[in-house]
């Protein structure tokens, strides 16, 4: 079975709120990035408190201060990450690396693939690149209502879009037919 497809940027972004919300390795990255983030805002918020007490010599208003700051930006955070905070960072973060890639590299992301699948192989071309592996060399097969997300060793990963299908029920029918074959040749 093969795929022609092409990529957009949209892609890369729903791939990495996918890699972020739904797998092991991106809920730890939010769950740090989150960690991080709030021990700034903590130490911030801290550091204007124990300010304003040196400069008023009244401990309640660094505790005001601290206080009123805190709450300040921790609205601000929950408000930024549409009450999502824990996976807003992570998100933010591959939305970063998208937007500081090269013309070059982001026209390269878009070239128009080709992915087969058969029993013991998938492998996917491009102009410029070559890839082929067994099936146990793929970490993890993600699908979606509009993707199908393959994770390999070496790759960091392929994004199938539904819009590449005729149809929904051979979008269907692909990924339900590569799940089957990871699982099959897990080993």
């Amino acid at each position: 079975m093969e795929v022609i497809f092409q990529n957009k940027i949209e892609d890369y972004q729903a791939f990495g709120e996918y890699y972020v919300t739904e797998t092991k390795q991106g809920k730890r990255l939010s769950m740090q990035l989150f960690r991080l983030t709030q021990f700034i805002i903590i130490m911030f918020t801290a550091l204007l408190g124990a300010f304003t007490w040196a400069i008023t010599t009244k401990v309640q208003a660094g505790v005001n201060i601290f206080v009123i700051c805190f709450l300040a930006m921790e609205a601000i955070s929950m408000l930024r990450s549409k009450f999502k905070p824990i996976y807003h960072e992570g998100i933010q973060l591959f939305n970063r690396q998208i937007s500081s890639m090269s013309p070059k590299d982001l026209s390269s992301l878009q070239l128009q693939k080709q992915l087969k699948i058969d029993d013991d192989w998938v492998e996917i071309r491009s102009p410029d690149t070559e890839h082929r592996w067994r099936w146990k060399a793929l970490n993890q097969i993600g699908v979606t209502s509009d993707f199908i997300f393959i994770f390999s060793q070496t790759v960091v990963s392929i994004i199938i879009p539904k819009r590449a299908f005729s149809t929904e029920q051979s979008f269907i029918e692909f990924g339900r037919m590569m799940v089957e074959l990871k699982e099959k040749n897990r080993d």
